[in-house]
């Protein structure tokens, strides 16, 4: 009994598969960005710790991973994930004096950084079937989610441009002139969400069967050049 049934499920195996061979297809590979990341809302606007669309990738090439359905159709859908690491490169920032603007009130230093979990869910209109080449565009969106960092340090503050008064009116709060004047460096986090468009073109290759490489360009919310390899199924 037990063999009949292992029989009966292998024959079923056997006579399913062909109809879903190759149609799905599993990619790994990553994305080389260029330039400075570019999102919209849903964040918090001004409120944001850093300014996310002033970020850039903070390495030249970011892994991924990509589920294609039926990939060798007209039609393709694919989802992929990738966590991108971007950077706020330093800026230094100098106030002046308001009642006499010769002179510098504050200064200090500011960078930021941003980590998170990109999901993107893409079509792609394949322009052949069955060729071993096969050119595609693709045109997507998705939604992230960042953890943000901004750094504040080299914090200074002229204290010589101070009254008698205000003086001692900190002295009074129980800090000593020096940590005024020199405050320690301040580290802010923030959650951010934001949506992430694309829209790519590009081309797949079958050296074999089962094997799938896949090369596009285009604007994943930025330039980028994306590559993989996978299997199909």
């Amino acid at each position: 009994m037990e063999k009949n049934m292992k029989k009966t499920i292998l024959l079923i195996f056997i006579s399913v598969y062909p109809a879903f061979s190759q149609k799905v297809a599993v990619l790994v590979g990553g994305s080389v960005f260029i330039g400075k990341r570019s999102f919209v809302e849903p964040g918090n606007g001004s409120r944001e710790t850093i300014d996310i669309n002033d970020t850039k990738p903070r390495n030249a090439f970011t892994p991924g991973l990509e589920v294609r359905v039926n990939p060798r159709g007209r039609v393709a859908f694919g989802v992929g994930y990738q966590r991108w690491a971007m950077e706020q490169a330093p800026k230094h920032f100098s106030t002046p004096w308001w009642i006499d603007m010769t002179k510098e009130h504050s200064r200090y230093d500011l960078s930021g950084e941003a980590a998170g979990k990109v999901l993107i869910g893409t079509a792609y209109v394949n322009f052949t079937k069955k060729s071993a080449v096969q050119p595609f565009i693709g045109i997507g969106a998705g939604y992230s989610w960042f953890n943000t960092v901004r750094r504040t340090y080299n914090i200074w503050q002229n204290v010589d441009i101070l009254t008698p008064e205000l003086k001692a009116l900190i002295l009074n709060s129980g800090i000593t002139m020096d940590q005024y004047q020199n405050p320690p460096a301040e580290v802010t986090t923030q959650e951010v969400n934001k949506y992430v468009l694309k829209g790519v073109a590009g081309f797949n290759v079958y050296p074999a069967k089962h094997l799938m490489l896949s090369f596009d360009g285009g604007y994943v919310n930025g330039p980028a050049a994306n590559f993989s390899i996978g299997l199909t199924f």
